[in-house]
């Protein structure tokens, strides 16, 4: 993936409402691109425009843990419209989509205060680095597609449930050995 960031003399985040006039032909240009699957453009604290070349527009948005999808000029992730769903319910709509898990992944990083005003999912077999990397690459890492979202799993302990994000690994190694858990993100599957 890769953060464009438009504002750098701004003291405070702006949305793609108050960026679109200025940037709506530069994020034009970069959809039409091969090497560009996804677009996403924060429009508030709790919303991001998504776009995918030749598959429209949607809207994801959260608000007090429950996440929608609303398409608008298309269907970008390829799951049809979904309301009011917890993080739990959001990652089962997608798993079976090209895109698992996107939903509550495209809220989480529009959302974080260091993203980019415009975020870009490359294309599948594309590397945003290529010319920087000394070996070369047939696929980049943090992509939202489905090959870079799951994640392969090996453990000698019963699993309780589907494990469903890596941030569950940490606190499911610490419930494994007995230990508190150091951060509160994540939900132990063991």
């Amino acid at each position: 993936m890769a953060h464009i960031y438009t504002g750098l003399k701004n003291r405070k985040r702006l949305y793609w409402p108050a960026l679109a006039e200025e940037w709506s032909g530069l994020s034009s240009a970069l959809i039409a691109r091969e090497s560009v699957d996804i677009i996403l453009r924060p429009t508030s604290l709790q919303s991001c425009e998504v776009l995918a070349r030749g598959r429209g527009s949607a809207t994801v948005s959260w608000i007090d843990g429950a996440y929608s999808y609303r398409p608008a000029t298309g269907d970008p992730l390829g799951i049809g419209e979904q309301h009011r769903m917890n993080e739990l319910e959001a990652f089962d709509a997608t798993f079976d989509s090209s895109y698992p898990d996107a939903i509550v992944q495209i809220a989480r990083l529009s959302g974080c205060a260091r993203s980019g005003d415009i975020i870009l999912s490359a294309a599948a077999d594309w590397d945003f680095r290529a010319r920087y990397e000394p070996i070369r690459h047939v696929s980049s890492h943090g992509a939202l597609h489905r090959e870079h979202m799951l994640v392969p799993l090996i453990t000698n302990r019963e699993i309780n449930g589907m494990p469903r994000r890596t941030v569950d690994v940490m606190t499911s190694t610490c419930a494994a050995l007995g230990l508190a858990a150091s951060t509160s993100e994540g939900t132990s599957f063991i």
